[in-house]
């Protein structure tokens, strides 16, 4: 994924005011008047802390694992695997939950652990 993808990601998927950060952006590059940013001036900072958090975005159906989990646990997550509303991979053995569990990008879908499948 390159700094543009890792960016674009960044304001759908975390940014708190996506529509004001968009709206900025189109300013910066459609305004005459106002000196042009370079990429890195506008977004060091992003790519910095995405860096620095692994590079990681929760995309959408991860981030409303999570809201599910805080809500109402693994059952509930379960429950919403289950119904066909949070894609998922796979089950497989999560050592952090100790049981089998949703497992979509590589991640628990429950406590978000790295999952490494065993390679035969």
């Amino acid at each position: 994924m390159n700094n543009y993808e890792k960016v674009a990601d960044w304001i759908i998927e975390e940014c708190d005011t996506p529509h004001r950060e968009v709206a900025w952006l189109l300013e910066k590059l459609y305004e005459n008047k106002k000196p042009k940013l370079t990429f890195e001036e506008a977004y060091g900072d992003v790519l910095k802390m995405l860096k620095e958090s692994g590079g990681g975005v929760m995309d959408s159906n991860q981030r409303k694992a999570d809201l599910l989990y805080n809500f109402g646990g693994q059952g509930l997550v379960y429950d919403k695997v289950n119904e066909g509303l949070l894609k998922y991979d796979k089950w497989e053995y999560c050592g952090c939950c100790e049981c089998q569990s949703p497992i979509y990008k590589d991640s628990c879908l429950v406590c978000e652990a790295t999952i490494e499948s065993e390679v035969s």
